[in-house]
This record gives C-alpha cells, structure tokens and sequence, in this order.
C-alpha cells in the first residue's frame, strides 16, 4: 500500500503491508493543531492581528480591523443567546456574501451552536427539506432571498425566529422580523459556553450537490474546521498568506466560501467581500480597486476573465496568486491566465464537502494537468476499485483521504457514513485517478461518472479535454447514453463559441478527432450534438445527472 501525507498515529488492525513498512510512506507537512472553541480560537487569532485591516465589503468601501469584527461577532453571539440559541442548536445562513453574514457565521459558532449552509437559489421546497433535515431552528437571511425564507418558516413547525441581514430596515410588511444592524447597534453580553467539545461538537452543516441521491448533510466540528484554517496559511500549504489581498467572492453559502474567509482572518489576510461571481467586467474593476493579490475561480468564471483581461490589457497587475478549483479545468484555460498575467503562482487546489481542502499543485510550478499533494494533516491513497487495497504509482483506482479535516460523518445517515469510510478511517472519494512516484496525484474521473462502453471503462475528461482544444468549442459534456449494442454510448453536448456555426461538417470534424486519436471503445457512438447551454450547479460544475436526465426523457434541445 502507498499512502501519501503525513501519518497520524493510530492503532488499527494490520491489514495491508504500508501498515508496517516505513518505505512505502511519503509524508508531508505536519502542523500541530490544539483542539480549541472556535471562540478562543478566533478570540486568539483576532488580538494577534489587532488594528490591522480585516476586511472591506465592495458595496460600502468601509474596513473593518481584526478587533473590530470580532467585537461585532462576540455581540451577535450574545444576541443570539439572549434569544434562546442553545449550544447544538441548528442556525440557518442563507444569503449572498456580506459581513453581517460572516458576523453572523462566526457568531453561531462562537456559541458553539451549528452553521447551516443553505443557497439562495434554493426554492422553498429545497430549503424546507434542509431545514427540517437539520431541524434548524432560527434562519438568518437576507434583502436577496428573505422572502423564500419567510415562507419556509410559515412551512416549518420547527423553526422559531428569522433574522434579516444587510438591512436597516425590514421590508414592508415584515415590521416585527428583526435586522442585524438593528440588533448590533444594542449592547450584548457574550457568554462562553463551558461545555465544549472541539473535536466532537459539529458547527458546520454543509449540504452535497445531490448528484447521487438526495442532499447530505455533511457534519464538521470546531476542529476539523480549525484544522483548514491552521493547514492553508503561512506555515501549511500557503492557499492563503498574511500578507494578500484576498478577493472573498466564492459563495458563503457554499462549503469554499465557508471556509475561505474564515481562514483568511485565521492568517490575518485581508478580505474584500464582494458578490458571489460578480460580473467579468466587476472582477477587473474589484482587482484594481482594492489591488487584489490573491482570488479562488471556479472554471466557468475563469474562462469571462480572461476574455475581459484579453480586451482590456495590462489589468489584474496586482494579482500574484491563483487558485482554480470546483471542478476539472480545461488545460487550455491555464495556460491562457498564466501567459495574460505575471504571477507568482497558479495552483489546481482539489476538495469536497466531506474532506474540506485537501490538496494543491506546489507552489511557484505552474503545473496544469494534476491536483498536486496532499494538504498538510492529510493522507492520499488510491485503492483499487474491488479489493479496496492501496496501489503502486502509476496504477489506477479510487482516491481515497484521511486527515484532521474530514468530517465527522453525514446527519443523520448512518448509512451512508458507514458506506464512505472504511475500516482504516480513510474516506472513499469516489474519484478515479492515480498517483505519480513523485506524490502527485491526478484525477481523471468520477467513478459514477465512468463510462462502460464496449465492456470498456472510459474517462469522459479524457475525450473533453482533446475536445476542448478546438476553436470551435466553448463548453463540453461528454455523458453514456444506454445503447443495445455499446452498452453504454460515448455521447457528445457542445456550446460552440461565437463566431462558429453548427454545420454537419464541423459536427464530423470533431468527431474525427476523437476517432482519429482514441481507441475504438472511445468513440462518439452517440454522436455530437451542438446545444444553446447546458446545466450546471450553483458552483459552476456541468450538472451531468440532469444533463443525462434530460437526454434520456428528449428534453435537451440539440442540433
């Protein structure tokens, strides 16, 4: 068995031979992580930083020092226990990015009671189902989703109380709803909760995408959360530094925004707020304001900056670092940002809701085809498909994590919790990859996403990937589709790029590619199919069960 990171003592039945042979590791950083509240934690982290400039929100232009967030912080969490907020009590956050909601994010926790993460594109069915899931008792909102939350507390016996943020003033017809600015601009008395457990106590609730089933809710505690903090600053894997400029526009709502600007004001970074993926043409204008140095993009927004920063040269100057994640990112479209900008460094970082952050490409190598190393505190193994035994470099299988920050287990779904983990604490991923005799790991697919054609599995990135090289093609898809004789078809969905028509001879082109290059179970024997758009998450990854459901039910317009 190879396992990657570093190791952390434990006692556990023997079964495969990188249990007892030292050879066969090849351990990263380890960071000594004390298991703390989260209030004494950030308690600490914001008297080190003191008067420094914490964090700015793009609509008002107004900082905020460390000492300041956290007396904002400390007030709403006594707010909040004056108005019955128990330890262990479930806080719904549902709302765009602002400093009230990351206020309020901290403050729940402060009281060691449990974050809920819910989307504001969530309808009121969506938000129901995870609000009586995860009984949660009081909803914060705000001025962009208040009123699907009004409706779900009407729905839901369970919930108590709706706190509106970013707001002077509730809308008409809301008068008794409470604000947040309205309740910090009162004096409340924070009081400590002495019956923590920092390694037990869950604070965080984020839900998966629900690509195979139902949303889980996926439980963190004070420190597997601590953990990633502690990992992705100056003394771990360096995702955030003391001295950047963090653009904080990844959702809050979502598990990479959760985590982003906390841990930026666990390194002391300073974090501008702006609109979950605001406008290409705002993302210019943001990094010259506030002289960004660093920023995380998802793929489907990298590719509308570089197309504002190709028309508009020489912007961006200030942005040293690069971080791209959420999904798999067109070699194409690193190359492009690395060649428009003079950076510092451009890194692939990889995680999941269950493992938080858990690897990165090094720093300083511009490297675009792997997922890099293993975080600080986290292990790496690939494991084979069947006998879940670890492989040599270069073999494929399934990745497999375990480290300081993997989650406790999903709520409520012992099931399922038993069904991820296996015996040895490692967490089945569900991505197929491998790993290089250098540590590097790579990701090639999800295993669910694998397709069987011709008694042969197949890689869709592989396909999209040689694709995405074409002029032609903006966006791909490549899905098996059921088929009496393949078993499952290789099938192509495209968005062409301006300038491009979908003509039957570039439709044979591209698929001449593919038989030109690729093995004969790889061909497009579904075809290729050009479409307006195609359907993607809240966090940009293509949608591929509803784009398969779609196909299978002759619902995808396609020509």
């Amino acid at each position: 068995m190879w396992t990657f990171g570093s190791a952390i003592p434990r006692k556990v039945e023997v079964t495969n031979p990188a249990d007892t042979d030292e050879t066969l590791a090849m351990p990263t950083k380890r960071i000594e992580v004390p298991a703390r509240p989260h209030h004494e934690y950030f308690r600490e982290k914001c008297f080190r930083f003191g008067v420094k400039k914490a964090m700015v929100d793009v609509k008002s232009d107004h900082p905020l020092t460390f000492l300041e967030i956290l007396e904002k912080i400390e007030n709403f969490a006594g707010a909040l226990q004056s108005f019955g907020v128990q330890p262990r009590d479930r806080v719904a956050l549902h709302g765009n990015n602002s400093i009230d909601l990351f206020v309020a994010h901290l403050a729940v926790q402060f009281v060691n009671a449990t974050v809920v993460l819910c989307k504001t594109s969530l309808t009121i069915r969506e938000l129901l189902y995870q609000c009586e899931m995860s009984d949660v008792k009081f909803i914060i909102t705000d001025s962009h989703a208040y009123e699907t939350a009004m409706e779900v507390s009407k729905q839901s016996a369970g919930v108590e109380m709706v706190i509106f943020a970013d707001m002077h003033k509730a809308p008409e017809g809301y008068d008794d709803v409470m604000t947040m600015k309205g309740i910090l601009s009162e004096r409340f008395n924070f009081e400590p909760p002495d019956d923590v457990e920092p390694r037990e106590d869950c604070i965080l609730i984020a839900f998966t995408s629900g690509t195979t089933g139902l949303p889980k809710g996926v439980l963190h505690t004070h420190f597997s959360l601590q953990a990633q903090f502690e990992c992705s600053g100056d003394e771990g894997a360096k995702l955030i530094r003391s001295t950047d400029v963090v653009l904080q526009w990844c959702p809050s709502s979502h598990i990479s925004g959760a985590v982003l600007l906390p841990a930026a004001v666990a390194t002391g970074a300073v974090s501008v707020i702006a609109n979950a993926n605001p406008d290409a043409d705002d993302f210019v204008g943001i990094c010259e304001r506030h002289q960004i140095s660093s920023v995380m993009v998802f793929p489907v927004v990298l590719r509308k900056v570089i197309e504002v920063m190709r028309a508009n040269p020489g912007t961006c100057r200030s942005l040293k670092h690069v971080t791209a994640g959420g999904s798999v990112v067109a070699v194409s479209l690193s190359e492009a940002l690395i060649q428009l900008l003079d950076l510092t460094s451009y890194r692939i970082l990889f995680g999941m809701s269950e493992t938080l952050l858990a690897a990165m490409t090094d720093e300083n190598k511009l490297t675009v085809t792997s997922i890099g190393r293993p975080f600080p505190n986290t292990e790496m193994r690939i494991l084979d498909v069947s006998t879940r035994t670890a492989l040599p470099p270069f073999e494929k299988g399934e990745l497999a994590i375990r480290g300081d920050s993997v989650m406790k287990a999903y709520d409520k779904n012992p099931e399922a919790s038993a069904a991820i983990f296996i015996e040895d604490g490692f967490l089945l991923t569900g991505d197929y990859g491998y790993c290089d005799d250098q540590g590097q790991f790579y990701i090639l697919e999800r295993l669910k996403q694998m397709i069987k054609c011709m008694d042969n599995q197949l890689a869709p990135a592989e396909l999209e990937d040689f694709l995405m090289q074409h002029d032609a093609i903006k966006e791909i898809v490549v899905i098996g589709v059921p088929d009496e004789i393949y078993g499952e078809a290789p099938t192509a969905y495209t968005v062409l790029d301006g300038g491009y028509e979908a003509t039957e001879e570039l439709r044979e082109e591209l698929q001449n590619m593919i038989k030109d290059e690729f093995a004969v179970y790889k061909h497009l024997y579904g075809g290729l199919h050009f479409t307006e758009s195609l359907p993607k998450t809240d966090s940009g990854k293509f949608a591929r069960a509803e784009l398969k459901l779609l196909v299978l039910e002759g619902k995808l317009n396609v020509f």
